[in-house]
């Protein structure tokens, strides 16, 4: 009897607690549900961005000064060149056209920059007379459109620039010496291109070039001859940036795309040089150092071959440039030498004529020389 009140015990409990078990379920809470973010198809540029740059300046800056006071101008280029580096920040709005998504967007920047130049000097008997300049810090802000390719964005940008530019010379002779100098904010414009790309989450990658205008300004020196000094500030920027937008939806990232293969192209552009140069006339008691500042515009292609050719190759790549361009030089004395072997004398409009190597010199000399280049 004993036994069987016992079973009849633990039989009850056992149903007791299996009707309360869906009570004590009901009561605990529902695991809640998070959906994962969704994914962008395409690339968004819309959006706040904020960033930061640095890269290369390099100066292309005219000087004209009757520095003789002889009624006789002389014209001649400063080539400020540095290092810089500063902050961004700007929007952009990505929407549709006909060319596919475009992007309209304005960015603001300063720069902290050390683009400077002190080697130009002049000096004719017991008479020396140098020149200086610097770019300290600059700014722009500019208006941007581009193409957006998916997380590609090409574009081009232009606007207002402002910088403080530094402007210093000397004069000596024998026992008296006197100096100029100015420093002052100028304002222009600027214009340029670049490619930005999306690096990962919000973070993109920039490579820019700009072309900074500071104006014209004449001012009349308080050096022994105190005749007007006018200049021309125009400045290169080569930069690279990193920018960190401003919330946006995650981008899912295509595969990406194999480059490898032959190709067959063209190119065209400009370009500027920074040449050291000087001028020795001790007969005449002369010495000038100076930078001259070749720039034009230039034209090419680009072939696959191989790394060894002729002594005359590079000769013809220089004539397919030149005869579809065009080649200027500042027209103060002295020449520059190019590492293609042409000399460029700035004495005159620009001549040309090939340097002679020790394969050319064995050459028969009744070889023509062709009409472009006399």
């Amino acid at each position: 009897m004993p036994q069987m009140k016992m079973r009849k015990y633990l039989l009850a409990t056992a149903l007791v607690g299996l009707g309360s078990a869906p009570t004590i379920a009901a009561d605990l809470a529902a695991r809640p549900y998070t959906k994962a973010p969704a994914l962008a198809a395409v690339y968004d540029w819309t959006g706040f961005y904020i960033g930061v740059n640095a890269g290369v300046g390099l100066g292309r800056d005219r000087f004209q000064h009757d520095w003789l006071g002889e009624e006789g101008i002389y014209s001649f280029y400063t080539s400020p060149q540095g290092g810089f580096g500063g902050g961004q920040i700007g929007y952009n709005w990505q929407t549709g056209s006909i060319l596919g998504p475009i992007v309209l967007g304005v960015e603001a920047d300063i720069q902290g920059a050390g683009l400077s130049d002190d080697r130009t000097n002049f000096v004719i008997g017991a008479s020396k007379t140098t020149y200086g300049q610097k770019l300290d810090w600059f700014g722009t802000a500019r208006g941007r459109i581009g193409i957006a390719n998916g997380p590609v964005l090409s574009y081009v940008t232009a606007g207002y620039a402002f910088g403080n530019v530094k402007t210093n010379a000397t004069q000596a002779a024998g026992p008296f010496a006197l100096a100029f100098s100015t420093e002052r904010t100028q304002s222009g414009w600027v214009v340029g291109s670049g490619v930005e790309a999306a690096l990962g989450g919000n973070w993109t990658g920039k490579i820019e070039y700009l072309y900074l205008n500071l104006g014209n300004k004449t001012d009349i020196s308080t050096l022994l001859v105190p005749t007007p000094i006018n200049t021309e500030i125009r400045e290169n920027i080569f930069r690279v940036g990193l920018n960190y937008r401003i919330g946006g939806k995650a981008y899912a990232p295509v595969v990406a795309a194999n480059w490898a293969g032959f190709y067959l192209g063209g190119n065209f552009g400009s370009g500027t040089g920074r040449d050291r140069s000087s001028l020795n006339l001790p007969a005449a008691g002369i010495v000038e150092t100076f930078n001259l500042a070749p720039d034009g515009i230039n034209g090419g292609r680009a072939v696959p071959r191989k790394t060894t050719r002729p002594a005359w190759s590079s000769v013809c790549r220089v004539a397919f440039r030149v005869a579809f361009g065009r080649l200027t030089t500042p027209r103060c004395h002295g020449s520059a030498r190019c590492a293609d072997g042409w000399v460029i004398r700035s004495a005159r409009p620009c001549s040309m004529r090939p340097a002679v190597s020790p394969t050319a010199a064995s050459r028969p000399r009744s070889t023509p020389t062709p009409s472009w280049a006399r």
